[in-house]
């Protein structure tokens, strides 16, 4: 029987592989030929399958020769407050923060930053709150920081065309996600400098003002 390790706790030394027959089969490392064998998510094995009072088990387990690693982008988009799940790679990283009056909008802004990158998740998310005022107006205004990724799975395949595609369609999407971010940054600074300039106006206009009624 061949089949593909589904997951693999190493702190416990177990795991189950996929088998091609659609049942799932319980591993412990001490059944992998040889038992230095690597042992990782994904993997293409060779195996003797069992029965148990407990359910299916794989015997003798072989890494299968010839495998090619590739990288996939995970589908969809995901938020956490915690940081990646076990088993994923993460191949872009940018911390972003938001903040808006309204709770919603603020949510919504950390998911178009990601989403104008071109990421496809925003990991350990905090969040805060805290009191603002104009005149006598008081209100709340809330915070978001992020981090905006890239998250994909480390996969294997025998083809490879297959995995030469699939590296190539990962290095064409972070090449991107890196341009849009250098833009984001380039505005980011065109902001602050007229932010500056602006300032540096109203203090001059301010002296100015001081200056002509000094010599009145």
């Amino acid at each position: 029987m061949e089949g593909r390790i589904k997951t693999f706790l190493p702190s416990k030394a177990y795991g189950f592989i996929e088998g091609d027959d659609g049942k799932s089969y319980f591993f412990h490392m001490q059944d992998f030929k040889p038992a230095t064998a690597r042992i990782e998510e994904n993997l293409f094995v060779a195996f003797e399958e069992t029965a148990t009072p407990k359910g299916y088990r794989a015997k003798n387990v072989e890494l299968i020769g010839g495998q090619i690693e590739y990288q996939e982008i995970f589908d969809g988009f995901r938020t956490s407050r915690k940081g990646k799940p076990n088993g994923t790679d993460v191949l872009f990283s940018a911390m972003v923060a938001v903040g808006d009056k309204d709770l919603d909008l603020a949510k919504r802004e950390l998911a178009y930053m990601a989403n104008r990158f071109g990421c496809n998740a925003v990991l350990n998310i905090v969040y805060s709150k805290e009191t603002r005022s104009r005149g006598n107006y008081r209100y709340s205004y809330h915070n978001f920081t992020g981090e905006c990724v890239v998250m994909s799975q480390k996969r294997f395949t025998r083809n490879r065309k297959q995995a030469d595609q699939k590296n190539q369609e990962v290095k064409e999407l972070l090449e991107k996600v890196d341009a849009n971010y250098r833009e984001y940054l380039e505005e980011e600074r065109r902001k602050q400098r007229m932010k500056s300039l602006a300032l540096m106006v109203g203090a001059a206009v301010i002296l100015a003002v001081i200056l002509i009624f000094q010599l009145r």
